[in-house]
């Protein structure tokens, strides 16, 4: 009898495995595309949109993984669509007030941003891979206002299930560099997170 209970205890664990290894595999359906971003709505581009900030106390973190690198040379920067995608960056975020833009030192996501930057005549306040309490006291000091980050796989999930308290259900392993990732703070209940595909031109 206590073999069968065991037997179904190993049941039982594999399968809440699978599901929680599974919901890591769930990705952007291909018909939310972004078009455009207002403050309250993303558009798409098959004319649908999505209310993603509700009330003026909450807050939206725009996160991204960096644009695709050129493969050549010893020191590459960004490829023709890296470029592209990071001037369609700068072009959905133009209209969007953001009180911080920030980002790890790393070369790929400086350039990411610079368009963006550059547009809005904007400083990057730099945060540290190992001190991710510093970048929460950061968000915090700007509460409810907007933020855009450039993020890294490895802490990723840690950054967006601790300011949204919710669980991050999109694949991030191979740091898409083409889903728009925003983290909807609320400091009276549990927040959500959202997952755009955007094309680079």
């Amino acid at each position: 009898m206590q073999r069968f209970y065991l037997f179904l205890q190993l049941i039982f664990f594999f399968c809440f495995v699978s599901g929680a290894a599974a919901k890591k595999d769930i990705i952007p359906s291909e018909k939310t595309t972004l078009r455009y971003l207002s403050e309250n709505y993303a558009y798409f581009t098959n004319g649908d949109s999505v209310l993603i900030k509700e009330t003026s106390d909450q807050q939206l973190i725009y996160a991204l993984f960096r644009v695709e690198q050129d493969t050549i040379g010893l020191d590459p920067g960004l490829s023709t669509d890296g470029r592209w995608r990071a001037i369609k960056l700068m072009k959905l975020f133009r209209n969007i007030p953001l009180a911080l833009y920030s980002s790890t030192p790393f070369r790929r996501n400086i350039l990411s941003l610079q368009p963006l930057l550059d547009d809005k005549k904007a400083k990057l306040v730099y945060y540290d891979l190992s001190d991710l309490k510093d970048l929460y006291v950061k968000i915090d000091q700007v509460y409810p206002k907007s933020v855009i980050m450039m993020v890294h796989h490895p802490s990723f999930e840690s950054i967006a299930e601790h300011l949204t308290e919710t669980d991050l259900e999109t694949s991030t392993k191979s740091e898409p560099s083409n889903i728009l990732f925003i983290l909807r703070r609320d400091k009276n209940k549990k927040g959500k997170i959202f997952s755009f595909y955007y094309n680079n031109k």
